[in-house]
């Protein structure tokens, strides 16, 4: 199945909101509008600011791969712009160049920029 970034919004919102997430990017193939039968949905999720700490993250990130029918690779942002592995790395330059925001929380990002 391919979804359109409209489903993959939709689908997401509610666990973006749970979660108090500020911002969830799309990137990978999704993203440059060449997503395939064999494609997974590549997101990295901002979590400065939400309520997701610990343990939480692997509840948070099952609950993501639940929405969808096919893979789902779930990042933080975080892991993506300080990994020093050679994936991450590569990860990173694909990120930077495709990233499209997908979900943002305005009232979060507004929040973080006062403080």
């Amino acid at each position: 199945m391919i979804y359109t970034i409209s489903d993959i919004q939709s689908k997401l919102s509610v666990i973006a909101y749970k979660y108090q997430i500020s911002k969830v990017y799309l990137f990978g193939s999704y993203a440059r509008g060449t997503a395939d039968e064999m494609s997974d949905i590549d997101l990295a999720i901002d979590l400065t600011g939400s309520i997701v700490s610990g343990l939480m993250y692997f509840e948070m990130e099952e609950e993501i791969k639940a929405l969808f029918n096919i893979p789902v690779d779930v990042l933080t942002v975080e892991e993506i712009l300080t990994g020093k592995s050679y994936i991450t790395q590569q990860l990173r330059v694909q990120f930077l160049k495709e990233r499209i925001v997908i979900y943002e929380n305005r009232a979060i990002t507004e929040r973080l920029l006062l403080s």
